[in-house]
């Protein structure tokens, strides 16, 4: 089985999971933007954001576009195997402390993301 928990971040369409997998030993944060629009909303949040995210949570960021699928993830991941409780305490400060990293450098960026206004296909080639 796999084991996730979801936290809202303050917009419809988006929030923050964090997994745990045992089929791949690793524990991951992601930022999940889901719905209508999610595709637009990711790739514009990804050209404002994914320079800066980098530096703030850390290369290893990886932005995940999703083909065909109605999510798509901003995601980070480190190795855990759940059986260990020895490393419990080390995977719950990592989690802990990459949940609110996420939440403190998104949330603002996500409240202000507009997309820009359609035009018809007829206006655009005008």
């Amino acid at each position: 089985p796999q084991h996730w928990n979801t936290a809202a971040i303050g917009r419809s369409g988006f929030d923050i999971n964090v997994s745990l997998s045992q089929f791949t030993n690793t524990l991951t944060v992601i930022l999940r933007v889901s719905g209508e629009n999610a595709l637009d909303y990711f790739r514009l949040l990804r050209a404002q954001a994914e320079v800066e995210a980098a530096r703030v949570l850390g290369p290893e960021l990886a932005w995940e576009e999703k083909p065909g699928k109605k999510e798509h993830w901003v995601a980070l991941r480190r190795p855990a195997d759940y059986r260990n409780r020895a490393d419990w305490p080390a995977q719950h400060e990592w989690t802990r402390r990459q949940l609110e990293a996420f939440d403190r450098f998104f949330r603002p960026r996500i409240r202000t993301l507009v997309l820009p206004a359609f035009q018809p296909e007829e206006e655009a080639l005008q």
